[in-house]
């Protein structure tokens, strides 16, 4: 979306300034944040479920700022893993409307096409894929795969197509295919 306003020449936008890409937040940086933030405020969180909360929202600064207050808030003195679980359950359950009225927006190959995101397909438009998950053609394939990256639903990095929202892809694991996340691991 950034990207569009920036280089797209019918937006007031249009070549602003330098574009920058920045990296994700390392997670080591993320655990220091998260430890000193609950210490300064008299509760604790050990450096292995600090580490939990980014490595399960995969460095995406917004929500692994909502979980780690979703967990500070349920967290009396210490952090446990039921803490994160249950600010997980919650964080997912407040952004639930978000992610239906996506799903309802989007045709049911691109829900495939999301599918095939999910079980970590990389050649989408090879027959097998195509047939496993119903994705229709090869040109339908390239058409829902730019819609999605164009709604900011996947994006591609290094050759992997991704969700953008962690916490919409671990809704739609649990949502199509019945996958919850618990003991550090999706069931």
């Amino acid at each position: 979306m950034m990207t569009n306003i920036f280089n797209n020449s019918s937006k007031p936008f249009y070549r602003f300034g330098d574009i920058m890409i920045l990296p994700k937040i390392e997670t080591q940086k993320w655990v220091n944040f998260i430890t000193d933030g609950f210490a300064k405020t008299g509760k604790s969180i050990n450096e292995k479920y600090a580490t939990f909360i980014p490595q399960l929202m995969k460095n995406h600064s917004w929500y692994v700022q909502q979980l780690a207050h979703y967990t500070w808030n349920l967290t009396n003195i210490n952090a446990t893993e039921n803490e994160i679980i249950q600010a997980l359950t919650e964080l997912i359950q407040a952004n639930t409307p978000l992610y239906q009225k996506e799903i309802e927006t989007i045709s049911s190959t691109q829900i495939n096409l999301l599918k095939a995101v999910v079980k970590g397909e990389r050649q989408f438009t090879s027959t097998a894929v195509m047939n496993i998950y119903q994705l229709g053609t090869p040109r339908n394939v390239s058409k829902n795969k730019d819609i999605l990256i164009n709604n900011d639903l996947i994006q591609e990095i290094e050759g992997v197509f991704e969700f953008v929202d962690p916490a919409f892809e671990l809704w739609f694991r649990k949502q199509f295919f019945n996958q919850r996340y618990n003991n550090n691991r999706l069931n």
